[in-house]
């Protein structure tokens, strides 16, 4: 696994919250890079006190910010889960064509995952 999952922040409202992860993208690209989005382990090392995800989130995670390949050259990050709870596949393609060798110093993806809304 070419990646390393860290726990950006978490933001909060009256009636949202949501946690940001950052996945920084070293070696050589692996179709599909299998990530783990949990504020558990591997994906929290600084320990920061954020509650939640664990196992699936209510909505699927999103991606709101990538670079892959070192800048803007058409690769768009796309995230499904697999059957593993907090366990998503992330893949890069241009049209049918899937990013293919190594990332270039800097590559990341960050991914927000929100959780239930409280009072609806």
């Amino acid at each position: 696994m070419a990646n390393a999952v860290s726990v950006l922040y978490q933001k909060h409202g009256a009636n949202f919250k949501t946690t940001v992860f950052q996945i920084a993208l070293s070696g050589n690209y692996a179709a599909p890079e299998v990530v783990t989005l949990t504020v558990a382990g591997a994906s929290n090392p600084a320990a920061r006190p954020v509650t939640g995800p664990n196992g699936t989130p209510p909505y699927a995670p999103k991606i709101s910010a990538y670079q892959v390949g070192g800048g803007s050259n058409g690769y768009v990050a796309q995230l499904k889960a697999t059957a593993t709870p907090g366990q998503y596949d992330l893949t890069f393609v241009q049209g049918v064509t899937a990013f293919n060798g190594a990332y270039t110093a800097g590559d990341f993806v960050n991914v927000e995952v929100d959780h239930d809304l409280q009072g609806f």
